[in-house]
């Protein structure tokens, strides 16, 4: 099938070397042509990683070879797109620039054929097993890390349940060691911290109480103020907890381990010295253990404990910035006051209690096209008395009637009170006959996906606008329709634009299709609190089968 070759991208200024190289090519690869550079970066912006390869001439008008490359580098193209360079220049010059600026290969004219031919072959298939080592080795490293990160967030999470904490204060202290060194490294250099650097710090933090689990319960969730003795008994956790990783002789060579150690011994140190236990001042302190420091008391302020209920955002910060709660890098208080929007957000979205207490429920209906089933499930599903219903795995292979079939069997079971939602459905007609049989709201791809194929639906039912007898149709997509699309363009442009793949076109099309659809949804609601629903259901489908105009 054509639209399974690999597309390969030809830029040249003139239109012989451009078909030579076509005709070459053609009958394995989808040939897409450029006569300048700004056409090429267009064709690259549109299909990106879609684009196997790149053959490049150096000097055309507008924007040459070299300007092309240029611009692949900065946006990361070439990392990831091979380039061969086929050009009549061949001065050292040309062939060093080239290569420098990350080009695969480099061809002169005049040039073999059958040579050209095997070297574009062999460089698309030398970068399809590039990339497909690399998504084997990442996808190795990702599972490790994963199984990494899972001990060390299983074994954490103990701590916390020995703690009587939230359950996510670990999440809520990896969240705020990395939101915070983030802003530091954008802020400052003085720390020199890496991306990677800093993802480690982030894993690293949840073992930071991990000594706690020494402590006995009776002191750890004692809900009245401790004693004395009892702090003191408190105040051991650092040195546990950093004894116990001192005590893995084989691994102590491990940057986790390292860091890890850091913080679990000195995230109570405090900037003016106060801290403990060894009592260091300002940057004595590492980093990683001065920020997982502020993280955690922003986290045991801002969460409910035995001893206190939580503290507010704002109430946590002022607290913090008064000096109630010890002292820390100015540099990171700083850091803590221009993230604060953005770490309530985050703490949101990351933790588990963030659920939206307004979202709503559905039991989904199952059962395939099997009525006895269907009619049991939407029974067994409606005592749950949930918010809402829906009706899944239909649209899915069977025909539009056993989709009908089932809706008029099924919808009757559900509670009429609460809405009744049909999944991954469908057309204006399928939309049309569900309303008719008790669904109230839809979702499907059909709108956006059928747009980015160049087909358009309308009262007059579904257009394909790259036919060619819209070539010359001075008319919008839909007379009468208020779409951005159909007020300012014909189909004779977009089609061009279709035509000539630019992305435009798509995005015209999909924003026509949405627009259709909410304004039939419109129409619908009104016709039924009107009274006249089925007269309206009739006109549509008639108007829909008629055929395009």
């Amino acid at each position: 099938m054509e639209n399974s070759k690999k597309k390969v991208l030809i830029t040249d200024d003139s239109e012989i070397n451009r078909s030579i190289l076509s005709d070459m090519l053609g009958e394995e690869f989808e040939i897409i042509e450029a006569e300048n550079g700004i056409e090429a970066i267009s064709v690259l912006q549109t299909y990106n990683a879609e684009i196997a390869l790149v053959l490049l001439d150096i000097v055309m008008p507008e924007m040459d070879g070299f300007e092309v490359l240029a611009v692949m580098n900065k946006n990361h193209w070439i990392e990831d797109i091979p380039v061969i360079m086929i050009t009549a220049e061949n001065a050292p010059f040309y062939v060093e620039r080239a290569y420098d600026l990350g080009v695969t290969d480099f061809i002169t004219r005049p040039f073999d054929g059958r040579i050209v031919y095997r070297r574009a072959v062999n460089t698309i298939m030398l970068y399809s097993k590039q990339k497909k080592l690399v998504g084997l080795v990442e996808d190795q490293i990702y599972e490790k890390e994963k199984r990494s990160n899972l001990m060390i967030e299983i074994l954490s999470n103990i701590v916390e349940f020995r703690n009587g904490e939230s359950g996510t204060h670990v999440l809520h202290i990896h969240v705020l060691t990395e939101l915070l060194l983030g802003q530091l490294i954008r802020k400052t250099n003085s720390y020199k911290l890496t991306r990677s650097e800093i993802s480690l710090i982030g894993i690293a933090s949840a073992l930071h109480d991990i000594g706690k689990i020494a402590i006995p319960e009776s002191i750890l969730n004692k809900p009245s103020k401790l004693t004395y003795d009892e702090f003191e008994m408190i105040k051991t956790h650092a040195l546990i907890g950093a004894d116990m990783l001192k005590n893995l002789p084989l691994r102590q060579q491990e940057p986790l381990v390292k860091v890890a150690y850091q913080i679990c011994r000195w995230h109570h140190e405090r900037y003016d010295g106060k801290g403990y236990p060894d009592g260091l001042v300002g940057d004595e302190i590492p980093i990683s253990a001065q920020v997982v420091a502020l993280a955690d008391v922003y986290d045991a302020l801002t969460s409910r404990r035995v001893y206190k209920e939580a503290y507010t955002h704002e109430r946590a910060l002022k607290m913090i910035f008064d000096g109630e709660c010890g002292s820390f890098n100015p540099l990171l208080l700083e850091c803590l006051k221009e993230a604060s929007d953005t770490i309530q957000n985050e703490l949101k979205i990351n933790s588990l209690s963030a659920i939206n207490k307004k979202q709503m429920l559905f039991g989904i209906n199952q059962g395939a096209i099997y009525e006895d089933i269907r009619i049991d499930h939407a029974k067994r599903i409606s005592e749950l008395d949930l918010p809402g219903y829906a009706i899944g795995g239909l649209a899915v292979g069977e025909t539009a009637e056993q989709m009908y079939h089932i809706l008029d069997v099924t919808v009757p079971y559900l509670p009429e009170d609460r809405p009744t939602y049909l999944m991954g459905v469908g057309t204006p007609a399928n939309i049309l006959e569900a309303v008719d049989r008790g669904v109230d709201f839809f979702d499907c791809v059909y709108p956006s996906r059928n747009g980015r194929h160049a087909h358009v639906y309308t009262k007059h039912g579904k257009m394909n606008l790259k036919n060619a007898r819209f070539e010359t149709d001075d008319r919008p997509i839909e007379e009468g329709c208020g779409c951005p699309a159909c007020q300012h363009y014909s189909r004779a442009y977009i089609r061009h634009l279709l035509k000539a793949n630019e992305m435009l076109g798509m995005r015209f099309c999909v924003l026509h299709n949405l627009y259709f659809y909410n304004n039939m949804m419109k129409d619908i609601r009104e016709a039924i609190e009107e009274g006249r629903y089925q007269s309206y259901k009739k006109s549509m489908l008639e108007s829909l089968a008629g055929g395009e105009e």
